[in-house]
C-alpha cells in the first residue's frame, strides 16, 4: 500500500502510481489487477496549506486465469495483462469438447434401460421419489416396471381426478389437438369461453380465472379477498 509521503512524491513529479496487487492463493478462483488512479496535486495560490486531491479513473482488469503472482506497474504491462485476461476469459467460457454435439439425438437412441438411473444422473433432485417406475394406468390403477399393479390413491396430487387412461378424455384431448394447440390468453378461443361460461352456470362463480399453476391460483384468491374486503371499508395491511 502507499504511504501519504508516496502519493506525495507521485502527485509532484506528475507520474502515475499504481499499487501492487496480487493474485489469491494458488487454486483460487480469480484475480483482480487495479491501476490505481494517477493524481495530482492543486495548490490555491492563496494558500499553499491547502491541497486538494483530484484522481482520475484509469483501469480496471479483471484476470479470471490462475497462476502466479501478478503486479501492474507500467502501462504497457496493463496492455498485457489485458492481452492475457482476454484469452483466459474466452478460454474459460468455451464449452468443452465433449459437450458440443453437431446433432441431435433422437429419443429412440437414449437408453432407457434403468429410469432410475436417468433421474440420478439428469434430473435435479427437488423432491423425494419412492424407488417406484410407472409405465401405465387404467382408472385408478397403476402398473410398474415390474408388472406389479398398485392402487392410485394420490391421483397425481389431485390433478388426475379422472383417472389414467379415461377414454372420454382421450377423445376429447385428441379432437383439441387435431383443430387447435394453444394461442395463448391473448386472443379468443372457443373452447375456453364455453368452459368459463359452464363452470359459472354451475357454480356461484360470476367469472372465471385461468391460470396454469396453484401458485397463480392462491395468489389471485388472496387479491380477490383483499378487494373484497376493500370495497366494504376494511383495511388489511
Amino acid at each position: 500500500m502507499q504511504t501519504s509521503q508516496d502519493r506525495k512524491g507521485c502527485a509532484n513529479h506528475r507520474v502515475s502510481c499504481t499499487n501492487e496487487v496480487t493474485s489469491p492463493p494458488e487454486g483460487g478462483l480469480q484475480k483482480l489487477v487495479f491501476g490505481v488512479p494517477s493524481g495530482s496535486v492543486v495548490r490555491n495560490a492563496s494558500s499553499h496549506k491547502r491541497r486538494k486531491m483530484i484522481y482520475q479513473p484509469t483501469i480496471l482488469v479483471a484476470s479470471l486465469s490462475l497462476g502466479s503472482a501478478f503486479t501492474a506497474t507500467t502501462s504497457t504491462s496493463v496492455q498485457q495483462a489485458t492481452s492475457s485476461t482476454r484469452t483466459a476469459l474466452h478460454s474459460t467460457i468455451d464449452r468443452p469438447e465433449t459437450a458440443a454435439t453437431s446433432s441431435l439425438v433422437p429419443p429412440s437412441q437414449l437408453d432407457s434401460s434403468s429410469i432410475s438411473t436417468l433421474f440420478e444422473n439428469r434430473v435435479q433432485k427437488t423432491y423425494g421419489r419412492y424407488p417406484i417406475t410407472f409405465v401405465s394406468g387404467d382408472g385408478c390403477a397403476l402398473t410398474d416396471e415390474t408388472g406389479k399393479d398398485y392402487l392410485d390413491f394420490v391421483s397425481g396430487i389431485a390433478t388426475c381426478a379422472l383417472g389414467h387412461n379415461n377414454a372420454e378424455l382421450t377423445a376429447a384431448v385428441t379432437e383439441q389437438m387435431g383443430k387447435l394447440h394453444h394461442v395463448s390468453n391473448l386472443y379468443y378461443t372457443p373452447g375456453q369461453g364455453l368452459l368459463a361460461e359452464w363452470l359459472c352456470a354451475n357454480s356461484c362463480a360470476d367469472k372465471a380465472f385461468f391460470c396454469n399453476s396453484g401458485a397463480e391460483a392462491n395468489e389471485a384468491a388472496i387479491k380477490c379477498a383483499r378487494k373484497h374486503a376493500n370495497d366494504r371499508g376494511i383495511t388489511v395491511s
